[in-house]
């Protein structure tokens, strides 16, 4: 991630029908027939369902063409470059504009002006020109030319070498993919997300399993392919995706525990019968499960972060918090 921040996702284009389904409604009927199969009838909803499926297989598709499509980290760099020096020449030139110059554009203005009905203070406005008639640009342009070039410092620390000579990693490696993970660890786990919301508990590592046949069921849905016939290397991806959601399960287990010993923790320490002794050391505990709880949040957060953000892979962890979970503090 640059600086540390989250990477702004991309804006999936759902009314977009170039990445609509490929896939027969057939498919999508298979895929909800998997997460009804245990479910009362009074409790489904299949127009919402249908629809976040369609959503998953738009934004599948649209992710694989954003990393088919990629630049490489020199080419965008190259127009990080590219735009600072066209800022660049663009000050010069106006710090060396004569009065001549300055009396011709001022006449082009107030044409402007007329031209499109604007008030002086949309004009202003408009054209970033003070109420003095000094004009604001130059100094928005400096204040941008500073922000690519800090920019470019990140992208080569952060997702290249390091090195601002030979920045570029080489190999197979894909820009998207760092910033944002891989499309099928992404797919993953927005379909691992739905399945568990109709039949928690039952997602495992099993490629045989019915979470990953849920998968292969939205992947068809998505593509219009099989995804064995697709050689799509789904299995890694799977299993992948288990571990990921195994680490939730453990720490929510872990907190539970946590709360649990804190509340007998406070039944003691309200006990008439505890020693003041006894009570320093009850005391001393809590601190303790209350700074474990802490960490555990943490990492909850930490998790969260990697779920919104589609990083599977643990070589590419990030912290995004756009997705919050209600959680109450211990006593």
């Amino acid at each position: 991630m640059l600086a540390g921040d989250e990477a702004v996702w991309p804006d999936f284009p759902f009314s977009n029908d170039t990445f609509s389904p490929q896939g027969s409604d057939e498919c999508l009927g298979e895929a909800l027939k998997i997460l009804y199969s245990k479910i009362n009838a009074r409790d489904k909803t299949p127009g919402a369902t249908r629809l976040q499926i369609k959503e998953i297989a738009i934004a599948f598709n649209y992710m694989q063409e954003l990393e088919r499509t990629a630049p490489r980290l020199k080419d965008t760099l190259g127009q990080l470059a590219d735009l600072r020096e066209g800022i660049e020449g663009l000050l010069k030139t106006w710090s060396s504009t004569d009065q001549m110059t300055a009396h011709v554009l001022n006449i082009g203005i107030q044409d402007f002006r007329s031209a499109q009905g604007l008030s002086k203070k949309e004009l202003r406005s408009s054209l970033m020109i003070s109420e003095s008639g000094e004009p604001q640009w130059p100094a928005a342009l400096s204040g941008l030319e500073s922000c690519l070039l800090r920019g470019e410092e990140l992208l080569i620390g952060t997702q290249g070498s390091g090195d601002p000579d030979k920045p570029d990693l080489g190999g197979n490696t894909n820009l998207y993919v760092r910033l944002w993970g891989h499309p099928k660890g992404n797919f993953l786990r927005s379909c691992w997300a739905i399945f568990e919301e109709y039949r928690p508990g039952e997602a495992n590592s099993s490629i045989e399993g019915p979470a990953a046949e849920f998968a292969r069921q939205v992947y068809e849905y998505a593509t219009g392919r099989w995804p064995d016939d697709d050689n799509a290397g789904l299995e890694r991806w799977i299993k992948s995706t288990a571990r990921f959601f195994k680490r939730r399960d453990m720490i929510f287990t872990r907190i539970k525990e946590v709360g649990a010993q804190n509340l007998q923790v406070v039944e003691e320490l309200d006990s008439e019968e505890t020693t003041p002794r006894t009570r320093k050391i009850l005391e001393t505990r809590q601190d303790d499960l209350k700074e474990e709880w802490k960490s555990l949040e943490c990492k909850l957060d930490d998790w969260m972060g990697e779920l919104t953000a589609g990083r599977i892979r643990e070589e590419q962890k990030g912290r995004v918090t756009t997705h919050c979970m209600r959680r109450t503090a211990l006593p």
